[in-house]
């Protein structure tokens, strides 16, 4: 995508930062989760859930879509990441203006 990014976990286009809004998302209902705790030593059903997050380094993030089953999931890791909501900046979608053909008499 030109200009863009598209987030290979969420197949979700992220639009470039701009200076003073950040990114933009083009879809609603997003969160991040950022890893803050060592996961070492923690229980087996923690270590798989953020496996399955794909959290693998401290400070680490991910985007996902705000749905039951992800929250489920934070859930079982919320001792170990932190949840953010991403706000949503609605975007037109940038089209050409009308050309004016010169009149030709």
């Amino acid at each position: 995508i030109a200009n863009g990014l598209v987030c290979v976990c969420c197949c979700l286009r992220i639009e470039s930062p701009s200076m003073s809004s950040g990114y933009r998302f083009l879809i609603p209902n997003l969160v991040k989760i950022t890893l803050v705790r060592s996961s070492c030593h923690g229980r087996p059903t923690v270590l798989r859930t953020l496996e399955s997050l794909q959290l693998k380094n401290i400070h680490g993030y991910v985007f996902r879509k705000n749905t039951p089953a992800i929250r489920g999931m934070i859930n079982v890791v919320k001792n170990y990441v932190t949840v953010q909501e991403v706000p949503f900046t609605p975007t037109q979608e940038h089209t050409p203006s009308s050309q004016t053909q010169p009149n030709v008499s």
